[in-house]
């Protein structure tokens, strides 16, 4: 993607699964405003009541990415509004552009994305893991379905189980004993067993410009984390984990927007996942000085995004909260169906 430049006169962004994202279109707001940049943002969500929806400039409620008529849609979209960057914020959002990428592409929207290999191995933990060890990085211990099927008494509780297959921390469960492994092990679909490390866990929030340069790199260790979300952060400048997971960055040539998660223990980097999207909680990043939001609309321009690793405020902390939006139903019905 050398030389990547917008033609259009307005740089508009379309933000797919908006949810509850509103610090996100915050953020771009505020990098459009700084660049002195015209440009909308756009959203889409298959929810008329996603609270995210309320702060685009426009907004529309569009079928399940299963349906037959997505794809339409989507085009529709991007057609209608001269889209010029699609922003995937699920991991099925992911996967889905990273499959229809030629097509959606050639509408003439850039899609902030890495190519489908690096999507398939970031939808599947086991086989991110594997990669790791691959190039000698640190990963915990996997228990394999054979190892477990020999039977639980070897084990050493407490264990970490999750579903394999992308979904963010929804799965996620700590395992004190072979009652609750059994348990979970039906309940889980595809599951995988990871030892548990018993130390802190760190988001890194990177980005990469679109010829795989590593722009920016920002370790936030999650000191509170409810229901999968980390609503305590605070930025931490630990050389080890940034100068590793540069390394890491450079040996899966990815591009665009990453949250890679790892524990740090004794001196050492234990990766255990990779999201190639904006992380719910990345604008702690933004703010601490990746201002990722920024250099992407420099880059959709043409102009060269120069590497920062290191540069952000440390010891920074982002204490997230919910608020509340107010609005007459009908006011929900005005955003436009596509179907």
């Amino acid at each position: 993607m050398n030389n990547i430049k917008v033609k259009n006169k307005s740089l508009n962004i379309l933000i797919m699964s908006a949810g509850r994202a509103t610090p996100l279109f915050f953020a771009f707001r505020k990098a459009f405003n700084g660049l002195h940049i015209k440009g909308k943002i756009i959203a889409i969500d298959i929810d008329p009541y996603a609270a995210a929806l309320q702060f685009a400039d426009t907004s529309y409620i569009v079928p399940r990415q299963n349906s037959i008529h997505f794809k339409s849609a989507l085009k529709k979209i991007i057609s209608k509004e001269n889209i010029s960057l699609v922003i995937p914020l699920s991991d099925d959002d992911v996967m889905y552009l990273a499959r229809e990428k030629k097509e959606l592409q050639s509408s003439g929207a850039i899609l902030l994305i890495p190519d489908l290999a690096i999507a398939k191995l970031s939808f599947n933990k086991l086989e991110f893991l594997e990669f790791c060890r691959k190039h000698h990085f640190k990963t915990p211990k996997v228990y394999t379905s054979a190892y477990l099927k020999k039977g639980l008494k070897k084990l050493i509780f407490p264990l970490f189980i999750n579903s394999n297959t992308g979904k963010g921390s929804r799965f996620a469960h700590k395992i004190e004993d072979a009652h609750d492994l059994k348990y979970f092990l039906k309940k889980i679909n595809l599951p995988i067993v990871m030892e548990y490390i018993d130390a802190p866990e760190y988001s890194i929030d990177c980005f990469c410009d679109f010829d795989g340069n590593v722009i920016s790199v920002v370790p936030r260790r999650r000191t509170f984390v409810w229901g999968g979300e980390a609503f305590v952060s605070v930025t931490e400048k630990n050389l080890k984990i940034i100068d590793t997971t540069v390394n890491l960055l450079r040996k899966l040539h990815m591009s665009g927007p990453v949250n890679i998660q790892c524990f740090f223990k004794n001196n050492e980097v234990i990766f255990f996942e990779m999201n190639p999207r904006l992380g719910g909680a990345s604008r702690l990043a933004i703010e601490a000085g990746a201002e990722t939001p920024k250099l992407i609309l420099n880059l959709l321009q043409g102009k060269e995004a120069r590497p920062r690793i290191g540069t952000f405020k440390n010891k920074f902390v982002m204490l997230r909260y919910k608020d509340d939006i107010f609005i007459d139903e009908k006011d929900v019905k005005k955003n436009t169906k596509i179907y």
